[in-house]
């Protein structure tokens, strides 16, 4: 995905997914492809896919999703501080 107007309309996509189909659709499908490309785009995706998606139908699968995010190999931020900076409105996003 190069072009930002294309990026744009596949995470708009993603949301609009994560809010019609069920967590326990796309959660294994978006995971082994997180897994597999290990990209940032498969992470933005599985971002949008989250996003859109309800906080009551998400709670079965965060231990999948957090073990997934937290791999070494799939996400790793070298600036500890970063990470407190995203968490609290990704939790927010999430309604935990």
């Amino acid at each position: 995905m190069s072009d930002g107007a294309e990026c744009l309309q596949v995470l708009k996509c993603a949301q609009v997914l994560g809010y019609f189909v069920s967590a326990d659709v796309w959660c294994p499908m978006v995971l082994e492809n997180v897994r597999t490309s290990q990209s940032p785009a498969s992470l933005s995706v599985l971002a949008a896919v989250v996003r859109g998606s309800e906080a009551s139908q998400l709670c079965p699968h965060l231990s999948d999703i957090s073990a997934v995010i937290t791999h070494r190999g799939i996400c790793h931020v070298a600036e500890v501080p970063s990470c407190f900076r995203i968490l609290p409105s990704t939790v927010a996003d999430v309604g935990v």
